[in-house]
């Protein structure tokens, strides 16, 4: 009655049917994976929408199986939960993701995450947009590598003084392009020291 809304007299009798209940776009599907289990005489897992008597829809999972009398099916048993709350959880866990992806493949701008030591571990596409470079041949060494000559030790006392915070620090450098030339790049750099990890865009 919590999931449905309606009463155990209400199924019992008749009068409500759980497949009338079925979302219109999960009943084909529903219907597919039960008739393959019974056919197999294997039990079925499913999660698909049901009708509350409310009019709003409810995520459930079912677990069920045929029972039989000899070679005939007589009745389907098993269990269903209310999963909604999770579902709509895993949804905006999927939304965040996907803004947090595109944001980090901003086309502007230059994101990264590296570790303490300058090695990037995840790079934008922007990176070889921008600097000509492959996201391999940025990988295969230190950023430090790409750094103007005479921007090194600041960039070098930026990053280490960022180490031990969480602060965000801001600074400018120039990286050199894989044609030679050189983009000047302000910085906007914070730290995690608990997975050492440094998180920057430009």
């Amino acid at each position: 009655e919590s999931i449905t809304g309606y009463s155990r007299e209400d199924f019992t009798s008749g009068r409500i049917s759980i497949a009338n209940l079925f979302h219109p776009a999960d009943k084909e599907s529903i219907r597919e994976t039960v008739n393959r289990s019974v056919a197999e005489r294997k039990s079925f897992q499913l999660r698909y929408r049901i009708r509350h008597a409310s009019g709003e829809y409810r995520w459930v999972d079912e677990t069920g199986a045929g029972v039989y009398q000899g070679d005939k099916l007589i009745m389907l048993e098993g269990f269903l939960q209310d999963v909604t709350l999770q579902k709509e959880a895993e949804e905006k866990l999927r939304k965040m993701s996907d803004e947090n992806l595109r944001f980090f493949n901003n086309p502007v701008n230059l994101n990264a995450v590296a570790d303490f030591n300058g090695n990037l571990v995840r790079i934008s596409p922007s990176w070889t947009k921008i600097l000509g470079w492959t996201p391999e041949e940025l990988k295969s060494q230190p950023i430090f590598n790409f750094i103007h000559p005479d921007d090194l030790d600041l960039s070098q006392k930026e990053l280490q003084g960022i180490s031990p915070t969480r602060q965000v620090h801001t600074f400018e450098n120039r990286l050199t392009c894989k044609d030679g030339s050189y983009r000047w790049l302000l910085w906007a750099v914070s730290a995690e020291p608990v997975t050492k990890m440094v998180y920057a865009s430009a």
